[in-house]
């Protein structure tokens, strides 16, 4: 796991919520185009609406294959950074990962939850040090 790993979490999270919004987005289009293009071929019965039917539904099927790789894919990149921040033997820097790097908090809010005598330079020279020890890409 590296450094650039561990700091993108929050974004790929983001990316994941996008590309979900995606997919609904070309469900909600392919079944209400699917719809007028059924009525369309049914009513003249054409089989260039038919032919037209099928390429748009193998084109939304690519689609929806496509975007449900990627969305895996992140996934499972996700997966992977959050098993390794909880296989992190110091319990305090397991915590100002996941605030920093899962939930993308201000230094200032690192602090403050972890509290005691915590203050957002000590949390993020801790960080960086931590990272600092981690390969490089």
């Amino acid at each position: 796991m590296t450094r650039q790993d561990l700091e993108q979490i929050y974004y790929l999270k983001l990316d994941i919520k996008r590309i979900e919004a995606r997919i609904a987005e070309k469900r909600s289009i392919a079944e209400s185009s699917t719809q007028v293009l059924s009525l369309t071929a049914g009513a003249g019965g054409s089989s260039d609406a038919k032919s037209k039917q099928e390429r748009f539904i193998d084109k939304a099927n690519d689609d929806f294959i496509k975007l449900n790789k990627r969305q895996e894919e992140l996934r499972c990149k996700v997966r992977q950074a959050e098993e390794f921040i909880d296989t992190v033997a110091d319990p305090r820097m397991r915590c100002i990962l996941e605030y920093r790097c899962i939930k993308n908090l201000q230094w200032s809010d690192v602090a403050t939850r972890l509290g005691g005598h915590n203050t957002s330079d000590s949390v993020r020279k801790a960080y960086n040090r931590f990272m600092d020890n981690l390969p490089k890409k």
